[in-house]
């Protein structure tokens, strides 16, 4: 996992068009900016959850193999703690 440090206005890209921008910070909230082509879908981690159990509902999405989430995979790394890095060599 990848942490970082920014100040206002400053960003992160991920890829090569896709922006995350941080706007303002108060009463302990960030805000953010996201600017990405339409084709990527960004939403806030409670609502790609609901969207993903919806998918679980729908026959058709059962069908197709399943995906692990990249949010429940830093959850469970973090519930079941992180290697060190010697430790993948």
């Amino acid at each position: 996992m990848l942490v970082l440090t920014r100040r206002i206005g400053e960003s992160v890209v991920i890829s090569d068009d896709v922006y995350c921008t941080i706007v303002g910070y108060r009463d302990g909230e960030i805000r953010l900016a996201f600017d990405a082509p339409k084709s990527i879908p960004v939403h806030r981690d409670e609502v790609q959850r609901r969207i993903y159990r919806e998918r679980q509902k729908d026959k058709w999405f059962s069908d197709v193999p399943h995906q692990e989430n990249i949010v429940d995979r830093l959850i469970s790394k973090f519930k079941h703690g992180i290697k060190p890095a010697h430790a993948y060599q």
